[in-house]
């Protein structure tokens, strides 16, 4: 089975004084995918960065955007580090779902994104990007998300756009 993989959409993350580039896009083209995975009943599972710094639990900052399709049966976990497949609660939960492939949206490109990718690889997960369905504040964001792209991309990783994994 197959599962959306929701990286760290934070009100905190939102928020900065630097802003998420193509944020109303982002939010909406996950929301889509989000409809789409429960529309076929596959789950999906939200990741929450906590730090002891930044996002720190308990926080307004630590909550998930209020604007996410987010229901009940959804999963939430609160990871600690980059790579959610260094968390076992993560592992734990894909196997008692069953989740053979994971499709991966949200932020930051090139931080818990990339770096939960790259997590699936090593863990012979399959796994996709989606290629318009990620983001970050840096000084020039598209080009980090084609580079991002670039990268899975030449480690055989699946890149979809949203509208090709609606089309599923």
């Amino acid at each position: 089975m197959r599962a959306l993989v929701v990286v760290d959409m934070q009100w905190g993350i939102f928020n900065k004084s630097v802003k998420v580039y193509e944020s109303e896009r982002l939010i909406k083209h996950i929301n889509q995918l989000i409809d789409h995975f429960h529309e076929h009943k596959q789950p999906v599972v939200f990741l929450r960065f906590t730090g002891e710094f930044l996002l720190m639990k308990g926080t307004k900052e630590w909550e998930l955007l209020s604007e996410m399709h987010f229901v009940d049966g959804d999963t939430l976990i609160d990871k600690f580090r980059s790579d959610a497949f260094s968390e076992m609660q993560f592992i734990e939960t894909l196997e008692t779902l069953k989740v053979d492939h994971i499709y991966v949206t949200g932020v930051i490109s090139h931080g818990c994104v990339q770096s939960t990718v790259y997590g699936a690889l090593s863990a012979n997960m399959p796994v996709t990007l989606i290629s318009d369905a990620h983001s970050n504040f840096s000084k020039d964001p598209s080009f980090v998300i084609e580079s991002v792209n670039y990268r899975v991309y030449n480690e055989q990783v699946e890149l979809l756009s949203t509208s090709d994994v609606l089309l599923t």
